[in-house]
């Protein structure tokens, strides 16, 4: 197991779908920025998921930028680093490595510039941590995370 994060397109809010969902359902943008629908059937919600999966755009699953942060000992390890000045990293630590293995949570939109300034605080030195190849790669990770959250004004999900 580990950690994988994403944030989910906007082209349903942009009008960009290459196809309309299945029976004309209606859709909408549920709180972590995932298009939704309240299929009448288990039909249909498989129609749908399908639908959304590989037709709806350009993107797979709707899902804009998808990154593996790690198994559960890189997340540790990075979770470890984090601790060593943990006033700096209070949403890192208590909202995104406070697990290694957590799923079906996000970062609301409202935290990206609190979560940038952090982000900005990690510089590992490779002579004196052993975690940083670890920790750069989480930060480049996360900095592409907060880009695509930005740009479609979603949440960060895990």
């Amino acid at each position: 197991m580990g950690l994988d994060a994403f944030v989910y397109c906007d082209c349903f809010e942009r009008d960009n779908l290459r196809s309309n969902p299945p029976g004309g359902m209606e859709l909408r943008v549920g709180p972590n920025g995932e298009v939704t629908s309240d299929a009448p059937d288990d039909s249909a919600w498989h129609a749908f998921t399908a639908w959304k999966l590989a037709k709806a755009c350009l993107h797979q699953g709707m899902i804009l930028v998808r990154h593996r942060l790690g198994n559960d000992a890189t997340i540790a390890q990075i979770r470890g680093e984090l601790e060593k000045d943990a006033a700096r990293f209070p949403i890192l630590l208590e909202k995104v490595v406070y697990s290694g293995t957590h799923t079906c949570d996000w970062l609301p939109f409202s935290t990206l510039r609190q979560l940038t300034e952090e982000l900005k605080e990690i510089n590992p030195d490779p002579a004196h941590i052993p975690a940083a190849d670890a920790l750069r790669l989480f930060k480049i990770q996360i900095a592409e995370l907060i880009i695509a959250a930005q740009i479609t004004r979603k949440p960060i999900c895990f």
